[in-house]
């Protein structure tokens, strides 16, 4: 027969494994979300480089300023560049 307390320990270890895993999950989908704006970051600088025969570096920076901010990231960095 199965006591009680077990059964109670278990539900208790089930429900800190679950809350753990949220916590922990958190921080990577913020890092994952970072990974994802940088790699399209990057593609928009190389298009801004190929399009407009400019050589703006594709650095993580550079890239994730342009995959957070977008359009005016963008404009940013080049005019950052051409200062």
């Amino acid at each position: 027969m199965v006591s009680s307390s077990l059964v109670v320990a278990f539900f208790v270890g089930l429900l800190v494994i679950c809350i753990a895993s949220k916590i922990l999950s958190f921080p990577i989908h913020i890092l994952w979300r970072f990974i994802y704006n940088s790699v399209f970051g990057a593609l928009a600088l190389w298009l801004i480089n190929f399009v407009f025969g400019l050589h703006v570096p594709i650095t993580f920076l550079t890239s994730l300023i342009v995959g957070i901010f977008g359009v005016p990231g963008a404009l940013g960095v080049v005019i950052w560049h051409l200062l």
